[in-house]
């Protein structure tokens, strides 16, 4: 079984090499010991860490609390605070980075594994949520078409109306089916759905994964309708952009889109009235939009830069919508934006 691998962030050398230590010996594995916060970017990149032990009072440019919630608006992996203090005023501005975990120095062994534990299992279970979440809002984005959820091994887990309708089953009856179960296949190899009546229905499926290997539950999506070829799904026509849904084109107006987000190698395109989903990869969107309207902040978003209305530390807002800035997107973005 693969250990659990932790980043100390620790700039007093004798304490991280005993955190070091006990660590070892509680079985984890300590990926390295950064100082600040150019050691700890380099040494995440390399290996991908778990889990960062974070010393609050680093004699660096950054504190570790500035440097969790960066951790935390990235997306990067769980933060355990280590602080010899242990006031009100340190804690409270310490929860505002949204750690894992808070442990006072000095400290027990059994405590320190049992933050480290109690972090790992509740970051485990935030991701499920927001695997489910990116499911649910799937099925509404997808309301004008037939589609079903299913898991690692082809069984549903949700579908819409319209798949409903498609298979003459309920979504709850449904649930814990195989897809084999529901399949016909024709004698030139195109698979058809079977209908609960048996007949089967006449429309081609499309299995398209949902999520990235490794990231929870590895939902896939089942679209009863042939796959549109990735050409027409989005077409540029200068200020504007017509957005393939089943045999239809839609055009909007560049100006009315506000955020781009990747879904592995789908986009969403979201503007005040209506999400749109295409299957292109954010960055082959991005090129389809008139420059310089659009900018990528983040590896997983793109902003309409007429949108945008502040920026606070390593978040971006459009109104009430939230954007993480990455740091490798920062300096572009900055450079974009006049300052007085």
């Amino acid at each position: 079984m693969k250990s659990t691998g932790i980043i100390i962030v620790e700039d007093q050398v004798t304490v991280a090499m005993d955190i070091e230590m006990r660590l070892s010996a509680l079985g984890y594995a300590v990926l390295g010991i950064a100082t600040n916060e150019q050691e700890l970017e380099a040494l995440s990149a390399r290996q991908a860490p778990d889990l960062v032990l974070m010393d609050i009072n680093l004699n660096a440019a950054r504190n570790g609390i500035q440097l969790a919630g960066q951790i935390s608006a990235q997306g990067g992996p769980p933060v355990v605070f280590l602080t010899a203090f242990s006031d009100g005023k340190t804690f409270t501005e310490a929860l505002d980075s949204h750690p894992f975990g808070y442990v006072v120095k000095p400290f027990e062994d059994q405590a320190l594994q049992r933050a480290i534990e109690v972090a790992l299992h509740q970051y485990k279970k935030q991701n499920v949520l927001q695997q489910s979440d990116k499911l649910v809002r799937f099925l509404l984005d997808h309301r004008g078409q037939t589609a079903a959820l299913l898991d690692a091994k082809k069984i549903f887990r949700n579908c819409n109306a319209a798949f409903e309708q498609l298979s003459g089953y309920l979504s709850n009856e449904l649930a814990g089916k195989s897809l084999d179960e529901l399949l016909e296949r024709e004698p030139d190899e195109q698979v058809l759905l079977r209908h609960r009546n048996g007949r089967a229905a006449n429309t081609p499926l499309q299995l398209q994964p949902l999520c990235e290997p490794g990231t929870g539950e590895a939902y896939a999506w089942l679209l009863a309708e042939p796959a549109s070829r990735e050409q027409d799904e989005l077409v540029n026509q200068g200020r504007s952009v017509f957005i393939r849904e089943k045999h239809q084109h839609f055009q909007i107006l560049v100006d009315d889109i506000i955020v781009l987000e990747a879904l592995d190698n789908y986009t969403r395109i979201e503007t005040a009235k209506k999400i749109y989903t295409v299957k292109l990869f954010l960055k082959d969107v991005l090129s389809k939009m008139p420059a310089p309207s659009f900018i990528r902040v983040h590896r997983s978003f793109g902003v309409n830069f007429i949108h945008i209305t502040h920026l606070e530390e390593e978040t971006l807002y459009l109104g009430k919508r939230a954007v993480p800035v990455g740091r490798q997107y920062r300096e572009e973005l900055m450079n974009r934006i006049n300052v007085l």
